[in-house]
């Protein structure tokens, strides 16, 4: 991908899909671990992040 990308410039996107986690009832704890793989993410990728949750 490495090699491809100097060639096409290509913007990562990752979405992470949990259904156990639940928007009205998140801890802090996962609220943190979320925002810690953001910021990783973001600051040595440049790719968006998304979170799918249950309702």
């Amino acid at each position: 991908m490495r090699e491809i990308s100097k060639q096409c410039p290509m913007t990562p996107h990752v979405v992470v899909v949990q259904p156990g986690l639940q928007k009205d009832r998140d801890s802090d704890a996962q609220l943190l671990l979320l925002g810690v793989a953001q910021n990783y993410l973001h600051e040595t990728y440049q790719a968006s992040f998304g979170v799918i949750a249950s309702a």
